[in-house]
């Protein structure tokens, strides 16, 4: 008995390949289609311009002192969807902005500096010496845990609009 093969060639299945690519061709072009917004903070001085997509967290204070802190829901013509917090473009006063590298070292600094004073305290402890604090010990700390203090000011970067930064919702669909 003798095989049939199936041949690119025949009439038939030129138009089942045909129709089929271009319904997974209409497929495509939807998807790529929809609208997308992005949230976007530049400086007309700076070239340095930071943006947000949907489902990105972020830090905003209002007008009114608050911070809201979430990850972005919605991004509207003017507006922001935070959590359940619907935030127009003209609430916003500005965006708090953490420098993870920074906040990482700050924090281990004052995990270093406090586990150093503990460990010579209970170390003076267990060998009965006197005085159990020793200046020896506490200015090393305390300098290691305040420069872990001082980094910790300068891990977060408020950009605020009265500064000359522009909160602004820009449309990148095609």
């Amino acid at each position: 008995m003798r095989k049939k093969s199936i041949s690119l060639m025949n009439p038939q299945w030129k138009l089942r390949f045909s129709s089929s690519s271009i319904v997974l061709l209409l497929l495509l072009l939807h998807l790529c289609a929809s609208a997308q917004q992005i949230f976007v903070v530049d400086h007309p001085d700076k070239s340095k311009r930071l943006r947000y997509r949907e489902n990105q967290k972020i830090v905003l204070q209002n007008k009114e002192g608050a911070f809201i802190s979430g990850y972005i829901k919605n991004i509207g013509d003017s507006s922001l969807t935070i959590g359940i917090q619907k935030i127009s473009l003209e609430e916003i006063k500005s965006l708090v902005v953490e420098h993870h590298f920074i906040s990482t070292l700050s924090s281990a600094f004052v995990i270093a500096g406090t586990a150093y004073f503990g460990l010579d305290v209970f170390n003076a402890a267990l060998n009965n010496d006197q005085p159990i604090i020793s200046m020896s010990s506490l200015i090393p700390a305390a300098s290691i845990s305040a420069v872990g203090a001082v980094l910790g000011i300068f891990s977060q970067n408020r950009l605020r609009s009265s500064r000359g930064y522009r909160f602004r919702i820009i449309d990148t669909s095609p």
